[in-house]
């Protein structure tokens, strides 16, 4: 398992109180029922259809619709969860990313979705149509090796991890989910990067020999 993420229940499901997906690089993702204890079991059936090297997985702020990254054929492969949790493919199956993506995010409201292209260097947007289909919007310059992307609760900001550039890209979130530059600050080999509910730090793993973590307060302005 790669990258995981969960998704709320809905409603007309007694049990289980979650659903949680794993990705991996056999062209499948892994679905689960989640107990109120927390414990998982196979969905039926146990996985669904993804692409090539799937890697980033990222879930709807209304759990029903789930979007997997796919590495190897520069994509993003989209489904409707359903009422037990199974993912379906949606139409299309598929979307293009930019080159080897890796991290995904969707904006707090869902309006938005965001791909970091490793290769590329750059973070491709979408659009969140009213079935969660995704529409390529626009395309912004990060650092090289741009793997992970991670937006503040208010969907304001949104900061990028580049790995190989030994960077984090800052970025201002405009209303139609397009980036702005605001610089960038140093942290050795960044590679995955998460922030805190409020918003006021940011937590970067760097991929150095030591192996670090770097903090960062996050200012009123997103810098």
């Amino acid at each position: 398992a790669l990258v995981l993420a969960i998704t709320s229940a809905t409603a007309q499901a007694a049990t289980p109180s979650a659903y949680v997906y794993a990705t991996s690089f056999d062209r499948l993702v892994r679905q689960y029922a989640a107990d109120n204890s927390g414990m998982l079991s196979a969905l039926t059936p146990p996985e669904a259809t993804a692409d090539d090297a799937s890697s980033g997985v990222a879930a709807s702020p209304d759990g029903r619709s789930l979007y997997v990254v796919n590495q190897g054929s520069d994509s993003v492969s989209q489904y409707d969860v359903g009422l037990d949790g199974a993912l379906m493919p949606k139409s299309p199956a598929t979307v293009a990313t930019g080159e080897f993506p890796f991290g995904i995010a969707v904006a707090p409201d869902g309006a938005h979705v965001y791909v970091a292209n490793q290769d590329g260097g750059s973070v491709t947007v979408y659009d969140v149509g009213a079935d969660g289909g995704l529409t390529a919007a626009s395309e912004v310059e990060a650092g090289d090796g741009a793997v992970q992307i991670a937006l503040t609760a208010d969907g304001d900001h949104a900061y990028v991890a580049n790995v190989n550039a030994g960077t984090v890209s800052e970025y201002d979130v405009a209303g139609d989910g397009s980036l702005s530059s605001e610089g960038e600050i140093s942290t050795p080999a960044p590679a995955a990067i998460a922030i805190s509910p409020d918003g006021d730090s940011a937590y970067v793993a760097n991929r150095s020999a030591s192996g670090t973590i770097s903090q960062f307060s996050i200012a009123g302005d997103g810098a």
